[in-house]
């Protein structure tokens, strides 16, 4: 979704722009047409936003969490052959609390 919100973000405000300065110097059609530019950026963006919480909602996480839950999802499938230390489970569900070696917090 960034490049889409990049696109809007940057592409709108400077075709706006234009189009002002297209009609103080009283070009009225090429005016509308950049004005028409400047705006379809936005309900393209919003349509597949929806498309991507109505078919595909993971993929609108963020990167850090998809990596978590993949991390998450192989040791469940793999609780039955070895043994997880459970300071290992902590760090995977809260990466942001520095740990020590021992198991114990900083």
């Amino acid at each position: 979704m960034n490049p889409f919100l990049w696109l809007c973000g940057i592409s709108s405000p400077l075709c706006l722009g234009m189009a002002y300065v297209f009609l103080m110097k009283g070009a009225m059609i090429l005016c509308y047409f950049i004005v028409a530019i400047g705006l379809l950026p936005i309900p393209i963006t919003c349509a597949i936003g929806i498309g991507f919480a109505w078919y595909c909602p993971e993929k609108l996480q963020s990167e850090e969490y998809q990596l978590r839950l993949e991390s998450l999802q192989i040791i469940q499938q793999k609780t039955g052959q070895l043994t997880i230390a459970p300071t290992s489970l902590e760090a995977i569900a809260n990466p942001t609390v520095p740990r020590l070696p021992g198991g114990e917090h900083q």
